[in-house]
């Protein structure tokens, strides 16, 4: 419901009201509250690692897929403010270089917002980075494979703006990749997103 809240308030009408970042931020706090009782509900295990039935160890993947919709979610409402932000400092560079005066900073609620942005691609990508290791998933999870490929596009378009002086930006690309990598033998979309990520690392 928040998720589509986001698109049709936002993305659908092109622009984004105090009012309307207020009240969706509002429900995602306390979707966060609830999100202990939803486990609880939905029988989802809150260990990062649940048996199989073989006695080994499993990524808990219906914890997994909570946690990035919740940062997917933050990644969707904030991705407006990333990219104004790294519009202005290209600007604000390009001005630099001819020599006219740097135009003044976004402001700090804004900043808030962007960090949020890009700490949640990181948080992402460090929760999918289990799957690397571990032969015994699905050789599908396109889920998993979509939050890595937004997750990678945010990070991208993050280096443009030099955030990677406060945000470990090359370093969880490059986890992405892997996430991707792994799923891309089976996985034709997957496949593709690798190869997106690959141009765009390139150009980063």
């Amino acid at each position: 419901m928040i998720f589509e809240s986001i698109l049709t308030d936002v993305y659908a009408k092109r622009m984004i009201s105090p009012e309307v970042l207020e009240r969706i931020s509002k429900h995602l706090r306390r979707w966060t509250v609830q999100c202990a009782d939803g486990l609880a509900r939905d029988g989802i295990e809150e260990d990062e690692f649940i048996d199989d039935q073989a006695g080994g160890k499993q990524p808990n993947i219906g914890l997994i897929h909570l946690k990035q919709t919740g940062y997917w979610t933050v990644m969707l409402l904030s991705l407006p403010f990333l990219h104004k932000a790294v519009s202005q400092h290209v600007e604000a560079n390009e001005s630099s270089l001819r020599g006219e005066e740097r135009q003044p900073s976004s402001s700090s609620s804004n900043e808030v917002l962007v960090h949020s942005c890009l700490e949640s691609a990181v948080r992402t990508v460090d929760i999918l980075h289990v799957f690397v290791k571990i032969d015994t998933i699905p050789k599908r999870l396109p889920f998993v494979g979509n939050s890595a490929f937004v997750s990678g596009l945010v990070l991208g378009a993050a280096i443009f703006g030099d955030f990677d002086n406060s945000f470990p930006l090359q370093k969880s690309l490059t986890a992405t990749r892997g996430v991707l990598e792994r799923f891309s033998r089976y996985d034709a979309v997957a496949k593709r997103h690798l190869m997106i990520l690959d141009h765009l690392q390139s150009a980063c």
